[in-house]
């Protein structure tokens, strides 16, 4: 096993960090997390994370109920050691909205990324909502790697559906 990376998995992505884990042969990360009444986190690493690098593995969806864990978390790592933080973020949220189209309206892309770079080293996420930035450089800090599943969907929707009918909830969604 390399024990110089860890790798933790919080909501629901433990098989990814398995899988992970068993074939690059890192080490999988012990973390606890605890919700009190008034839905504050309480976040326990049980892993020894000095001079490691870490990887968290989250899906971003539901961001408002995950984003200030994961921030715990990512801080926790850092004090109690981590050298580097990366994150995989299967979906990466908030990236949708990346231009005003009316008065008073925030751009999240731009907020998002500037949040998620000052807390990680590094991103990789699968296929974005990347409709007017043209790679996720433009608004993040870090290194960033975007991988695409959109091959490998449609060989499976070729092979396994005979007239496929796909359909997306705006005009943006098209590409």
């Amino acid at each position: 096993m390399i024990k110089d990376t860890v790798v933790f998995s919080l909501f629901g992505t433990d098989e990814f960090r398995n899988t992970l884990c068993e074939v690059l042969n890192y080490e999988a990360g012990k973390i606890i997390t605890h919700q009190f009444p008034d839905e504050e986190m309480m976040i326990k690493i049980d892993t020894d994370l000095r001079n490691k690098s870490v990887i968290f593995i989250v899906s971003t969806d539901r961001p408002n109920e995950k984003i200030m864990p994961l921030i715990l978390a990512v801080e926790t790592a850092r004090e109690l050691g981590a050298n580097q933080i990366g994150l995989i973020a299967p979906y990466l949220a908030y990236m949708r909205k990346d231009i005003q189209f009316h008065s008073g309206e925030g751009i999240s892309s731009k907020y998002f990324a500037r949040l998620l770079s000052s807390y990680f080293d590094w991103l990789i996420t699968i296929d974005p909502h990347l409709h007017r930035w043209h790679s996720l450089n433009e608004v993040f800090t870090i290194d960033t790697q975007v991988l695409h599943a959109t091959d490998n969907i449609a060989h499976w929707v070729r092979k396994n559906v005979q007239n496929p009918l796909l359909i997306g909830p705006d005009m943006e969604s098209t590409q």
